[in-house]
């Protein structure tokens, strides 16, 4: 099948989460979006997923099926048949062929490696896909499926060039689309690589190209900013941008504005390398305040998550890698990684905040590592699912991913929602392999 809108079955689970007693336990829900049951659009099963995101009542994710077939899909998150928004027979916008997976092929056409993965607005998804020449670009498609619109790619034209110092005025094999966000229709992404490091803001319709910072941004106090890596990981607050930058001669850190207002740092290591923090990632927003990680006391890894106001102020750590106790009924004693997945292991829906960390044994027990997600709520930290926990009849295997998180109101109540790529399998002890079904869910919560 190779038509845009075409619709696919998916089955419907939702089962309460069954693991060792909690103070303050809460009713978790899994709706099943999709897993190796589920057809592709070449008639196969799908048999692998990428990390999924979730925007309002839709999940979109990538995946690719058992005849190698890869394709991106829409869903309801209520559960619901599959929307085919692109395949490797969607033919690219403006660019070579159709969309292809890297030349290693194992690296899907529809995220670039080591970048975030597609994310969803209010009408449309906008994701960085690569062509049969090899050249990647930024791409918006509607959810309900149909035509894929180029937003930017090699030769585009950069909005307030030429960037110096070498004076390029496009966008080329050089300056490759990363990290791509969504609020409403308007998509910020930044660019990695060459004198076009920045992040810059279209509209889903590929209109209204506009720059956000790079080297001809000026910063009043300090003059412009300095080249190479310092403007990436874009998100957005209402008609705000956040991403993380520095100036010239420092300091770095996180900055709002750019384009049509005024750049502000909202929290910086303090122009100085003796500065408590370092390194900052994912920075996620929401009513206000910034979620983010970084790095801590000259750890030189990331190793904490703080908040701090979006107008900036001093900010609060919430989670320590180092010094952070495990919470009263999970597994592991304790804490050895942040993250089950490079790009996507935050949510802030401004209230609570979630993400995903690795536990470990400790001497004298034996060596084992447990996949966990877990959320701050009102300063309380909690597990939400860990491997080890019961599914349904099944246990939880892995956790891939998770995507964002968001508060909604469903049938009148306000509840918390994220999706998350799991594997489910057959109890075993300890849960430690992952050897089982990989799908996608989303995971249901009462509001913070």
């Amino acid at each position: 099948m190779s038509s845009a809108s075409s619709r696919l079955p998916a089955t419907w689970f939702s089962a309460a989460l069954l693991a060792a007693p909690v103070a303050h336990a809460q009713s978790i829900t899994f709706t099943l979006i999709a897993n190796q049951s589920t057809p592709s659009t070449d008639g196969s099963t799908i048999r692998g997923f990428n990390t999924p995101q979730l925007g309002g009542s839709t999940v979109v994710f990538g995946a690719h099926s058992e005849n190698g077939l890869y394709s991106l899909f829409a869903a309801p998150a209520a559960g619901g048949a599959l929307v085919k928004l692109a395949d490797q027979n969607t033919p690219v916008p403006g660019g070579t062929g159709d969309f292809t997976p890297g030349d290693r092929g194992f690296v899907q056409p529809f995220q670039r490696e080591g970048c975030n993965v597609p994310v969803v607005g209010s009408t449309h998804a906008a994701f960085v896909g690569n062509d049969a020449a090899g050249q990647f670009g930024v791409y918006s498609v509607p959810l309900t499926g149909g035509k894929t619109v180029l937003l930017v790619n090699d030769g585009t034209p950069i909005p307030g060039g030429p960037v110096p110092p070498q004076g390029v005025t496009n966008f080329n094999a050089s300056y490759i689309p990363c990290n791509v966000s969504i609020l409403g229709n308007s998509v910020t992404f930044d660019v990695i690589g060459g004198d076009g490091d920045g992040v810059y803001s279209v509209a889903t319709n590929g209109h209204k190209l506009a720059r956000i910072a790079d080297n001809n941004t000026a910063e009043p106090a300090t003059g412009p900013f300095p080249t190479a890596g310092n403007f990436f990981e874009p998100t957005m607050a209402g008609k705000t941008i956040v991403y993380i930058g520095a100036t010239t001669g420092g300091p770095y850190g996180i900055y709002t504005g750019g384009n049509a207002t005024p750049i502000a740092p909202v929290i910086t290591d303090g122009d100085s390398e003796a500065s408590d923090f370092d390194q900052f990632a994912n920075p996620s927003v929401a009513h206000g305040t910034i979620l983010f990680a970084a790095a801590y006391d000259l750890s030189e890894n990331v190793n904490v998550l703080a908040t701090v106001p979006l107008a900036g102020a001093a900010p609060k750590i919430i989670f320590n890698l180092q010094s952070t106790k495990i919470p009263a009924g999970a597994l592991g004693d304790s804490f050895s990684q942040l993250g089950t997945d490079v790009n996507n292991y935050l949510g802030n829906d401004g209230y609570r905040r979630i993400f995903s960390a690795a536990t470990q044994d400790l001497p004298p027990k034996p060596a084992n590592t447990y996949d966990g997600v877990f959320t701050v709520c009102h300063g309380k930290l909690t597990k939400i699912m860990q491997t080890g926990d019961t599914v349904g009849t099944a246990q939880l295997r892995a956790i891939n991913g998770i995507s964002n998180l968001q508060l909604v109101t469903i049938g009148g109540t306000k509840v918390d929602q994220f999706a998350a790529l799991i594997t489910l399998g057959p109890a075993t002890i300890p849960p430690t392999v992952d050897d089982g079904s990989p799908g996608i869910y989303v995971i249901t919560m009462p509001d913070c």
